[in-house]
């Protein structure tokens, strides 16, 4: 029982650790994106394979779709070659997002959406929600 014990504080140790990790890559991804583009932005995980980069009332929003969609490639290269456990993402999606916040209710609005999925350990662009 005791070793049964041991082994289950070691499983929920190694798990604890590999959270941190890679929660410490999202914060560094973060900075990262905040300093090079002056974005303010929120970065998601989910599943240890699928990254989730929002842009929140950046001026890329009133661009057009060619240039959003020239700004989300780029984006995605940076967070290809700046995300410390790219090996293990498989899709990665780029989003503008306009947010607003008032005294009594807040709301969220989608103005576009890229999605790029890794194929053969090479980057493909999916589509957007247009």
């Amino acid at each position: 029982m005791k070793l049964l014990y041991i082994l289950f504080l070691t499983v929920i140790i190694i798990i604890s650790f590999s959270s941190c990790e890679n929660f410490s890559y999202l914060f560094q991804l973060q900075k990262k994106i905040l300093t090079e583009y002056n974005e303010k932005v929120n970065i998601r995980l989910t599943n240890n394979m699928h990254l989730d980069i929002s842009l929140v009332n950046s001026e890329l929003n009133d661009l057009g779709i060619i240039d959003r969609k020239e700004a989300s490639d780029e984006l995605t290269i940076f967070a290809i070659h700046n995300y410390g456990d790219i090996d293990n993402i498989v899709t990665i999606s780029i989003n503008y997002i306009i947010y607003k916040n008032y005294i009594i209710y807040r709301y969220t609005i989608l103005v576009d959406n890229y999605e790029y999925k890794k194929e053969n350990n090479e980057w493909i662009s999916i589509g957007s929600n247009d």
